[in-house]
């Protein structure tokens, strides 16, 4: 949890420099995914991890192409109190493209956004065999999900959290097996 708190100072205090909307945008931060099936998850876990990433702004101003990738180390194992740096087994590329928007430019300068995105997720890398549950062996080789969000740029900087819907199942053949993601970032446009 220090991590965390250390993150959020460091963006909030270099806050102040400036840059453009169009661009990339290098991304770090906190991965958390559940799905409904409580033979892989308990009541009240997540799998936690980390990512990083880059997305590419296409165009300047209100409206926003977006195309990027993030790489997630999460853990496959579920835990209940959250353990975002260790056992993070579970690799999972996320291909992504869609629109970003303006929504609000705040008094000092800072601007409030949102993004719309499509993604498909590939799994990279697991350990053998999955959870070694019958039944739950065998991670389909992708799985899709939506990606919203909310974000605040001001500056350089970018602090933004979003909410991913998974629309297809990761295991093969289980259909609860439909991962959402939380994921907590920040990132540095170039």
């Amino acid at each position: 949890m220090k991590y965390l708190f250390s993150l959020i100072l460091l963006v909030f205090v270099a806050f102040g420099i400036s840059a453009q909307n169009a661009g990339v945008v290098v991304q770090t931060g906190l991965s958390m995914g559940y799905a409904k099936d409580v033979n892989i998850i308990q009541r009240g876990a997540a799998n936690y991890g980390v990512m990083f990433g880059a997305d590419a702004r296409i165009l300047d101003g209100g409206l926003q192409f977006l195309v990027g990738v993030q790489y997630h180390a999460i853990s496959l194992q579920a835990a209940k109190a959250p353990k975002f740096f260790s056992n993070n087994d579970w690799r999972v590329v996320m291909g992504r493209f869609g629109i970003g928007f303006s929504l609000y430019q705040l008094d000092n300068g800072a601007l409030l956004r949102s993004k719309l995105l499509a993604s498909i997720n590939f799994n990279n890398s697991a350990p053998d065999g999955a959870l070694n549950i019958p039944g739950y062996k065998d991670l389909n080789e992708s799985f899709i999900g939506l990606t919203t969000g909310l974000g605040i740029t001001k500056g350089a900087y970018d602090i933004d959290l979003e909410y991913q819907y998974g629309l297809l199942n990761a295991y093969f053949e289980k259909p609860k097996t439909v991962f959402d993601f939380w994921t907590l970032m920040v990132g540095f446009n170039f």
